[in-house]
């Protein structure tokens, strides 16, 4: 295959990064959108860090006029309405699609007609849309390898603390963040609302569904997690105070028809001085796995994984690829068209 053609989506914190990690990977990035930086040269503003000839638009239409890029990277919002009118507008176009969009790593519970709608979108138009980050990797590949060594798994637990506060406005304003306990009970939605998309349990169905299990029933929380101290949050340029609330901390039960039970406590907040991003998982069952996974340096790892992936986009089978299906990711030692069949 020729040098892969690249649109970016999105030049916050993500987008920055991703984009030295595509130049450096031999992806020649031919357009570039956001509401940030428009007019500026796109290697200026990123990790690329020369010029590169490419003007930050902030009209996507008008950027992919006459676009042969063979892939969108976009890393621009969090849930699937956020990502449906761009992810849409390249599949109609015949571009491929891979973000970092939490809310799309496996969308089938809680945006079925959207995923359905762009799964369509993609077949008819022979490209393929998938999702990656640190789910990907982290939550759902590598332990699904790690059950290769059971001979029988009684459940799956997952405790991990991630730190938000390098993210950018697009993730954090989703949390309530400086709000009062008592603000934000005044602001809950009413108890018949439809549930937010669940970034754990989606890594949850994501690792069921490659294990080739099936879902019987579901039990969830939410916790607020509340300051212990003055904390700044770089992302939204604001100081939360001691106790507001710095995150939220979902607490999910899933049980399978098969059996095995999987069960989750994850916290996504503002990181105090003494805070470490670690994932500890516990597989239950003959024999017993423990994996503990400290200081994940999660913004590096989701802005590589979307890199490293692009040959397995391009690979895939039309339609909405999730992660699980995409085949065991893996490091990418040269340029990218090299991996492509």
């Amino acid at each position: 295959m020729a040098r892969i053609k690249a649109v970016l989506f999105g030049t916050g914190n993500m987008g920055r990064l991703i984009a030295g990690n595509l130049v450096e990977k031999g992806v020649e990035i031919t357009g570039a959108v956001s509401k940030t930086h428009v007019g500026q040269d796109l290697g200026e503003v990123t990790r690329i860090g020369r010029p590169a000839g490419v003007t930050v638009s902030e009209d996507p239409e008008e950027m992919l006029a006459g676009s042969e890029a063979d892939i969108a990277v976009l890393a621009t919002c969090s849930s699937m309405a956020e990502l449906y009118p761009d992810a849409s507008l390249c599949l109609k176009r015949g571009i491929n699609v891979v973000t970092i969009t939490e809310g799309a790593f496996y969308p089938w519970a809680y945006d079925p007609d959207m995923a359905a709608d762009l799964d369509n979108l993609a077949k008819q138009h022979g490209v393929t849309l998938s999702a990656t980050g640190v789910q990907d990797i982290f939550w759902t590949n590598s332990i699904a390898l790690l059950t290769g060594v059971c001979h029988r798994i009684d459940s799956v637990e997952f405790e991990g603390t991630a730190d938000f506060g390098t993210l950018g406005p697009a993730v954090l304003n989703n949390l309530p963040l400086g709000l009062t306990p008592d603000q934000f009970l005044e602001m809950a939605p009413p108890p018949d609302a439809k549930p937010p998309a669940s970034i754990v349990g989606m890594g949850f169905e994501a690792l069921i569904d490659k294990l080739r299990m099936t879902i019987n029933k579901v039990d969830g929380g939410i916790e607020l997690v509340l300051a212990g101290a003055d904390v700044e949050c770089i992302g939204l340029n604001k100081v939360i105070r001691a106790g507001q609330i710095s995150g939220l901390r979902e607490i999910m039960t899933i049980e399978t028809n098969e059996g095995p039970v999987f069960r989750a406590r994850f916290a996504a907040k503002i990181f105090e001085p003494d805070d470490r991003e670690n994932y500890v998982w516990n597989i239950r069952g003959v024999p017993d796995i423990h994996l503990q996974q400290n200081d994940v340096p999660s913004v590096e790892i989701t802005c590589a994984s979307i890199v490293n992936r692009i040959p397995d986009v391009l690979n895939a089978e039309p339609g909405f690829i999730t992660a699980e299906k995409l085949g065991t990711p893996c490091y990418r030692t040269s340029s990218l068209e090299n991996y492509v069949d």
